[in-house]
């Protein structure tokens, strides 16, 4: 059996030692890279995450101790807010038309109600020109549609419509009693604003005596 000299062996250990050093300073291969662009992130994936976390646990859920994320956690939250109210933050969902229906009748009680609350004596009401105004939001426009009784979503920003239409609309005449007399919607005509991107709609006139 043919021997092996020690400077053989010496050379070929410190080749196996090169080898090995190699191999551990060898770059380990890349992670193919995940596209970002397909997928975009929730902005709002932090405070949902928050809210979520106070409702499932309002009694236990931690609350930050430090300035700085106390800071963070308000404006995350705030601005999850003003995403909601512009109606980024949500996506509506599709109502049926008995649940359109619905929403239409109780927005048409409520305005009624409130237009008549405001319908007080005053000395304007003598000649009819006392003034009220309502103002409320309706997040979606086919129940606004329905409410306004129109064939087709609303787009205007303001518009006119006489009294008999607003008295229609709401399915109620409008009249209220004072002492010895009633007051009703004067004018002929009622001012009628609506922001299909916010929701807000006004309703706006005259009230008094019957001339």
């Amino acid at each position: 059996m043919p021997s092996t000299s020690k400077a053989a062996l010496k050379k070929r250990q410190s080749d196996a030692d090169v080898d090995d050093d190699y191999a551990e300073s060898a770059p380990k291969p890349k992670k193919p890279r995940t596209s970002t662009t397909s997928k975009s992130k929730d902005p709002h994936e932090q405070a949902k995450t928050i809210v979520k976390t106070i409702i499932n646990s309002p009694e236990n859920f931690q609350v930050p101790t430090a300035e700085d994320d106390i800071r963070q956690h308000l404006l995350v939250l705030a601005q999850y807010a003003v995403s909601l109210q512009s109606g980024e933050g949500v996506t509506p969902k599709q109502k049926s038309p008995e649940e359109i229906e619905s929403a239409a009748i109780r927005l048409r009680d409520t305005v009624s109600k409130q237009i008549k609350k405001q319908m007080v004596w005053k000395p304007s009401c003598k000649v009819g020109t006392a003034k009220w105004q309502y103002e409320g939001i309706c997040s979606d426009p086919a129940v606004f549609q329905r409410l306004m009784r129109l064939p087709a979503p609303a787009t205007y920003k303001q518009t006119k419509i006489t009294v008999d239409d607003l008295t229609n609309i709401l399915d109620d005449n409008l009249v209220t009693s004072v002492r010895y007399d009633y007051l009703y919607i004067t004018g002929g005509e009622v001012n009628v604003r609506w922001n299909k991107e916010t929701g807000e709609f006004r309703f706006s006139g005259t009230y008094g005596k019957k001339s």
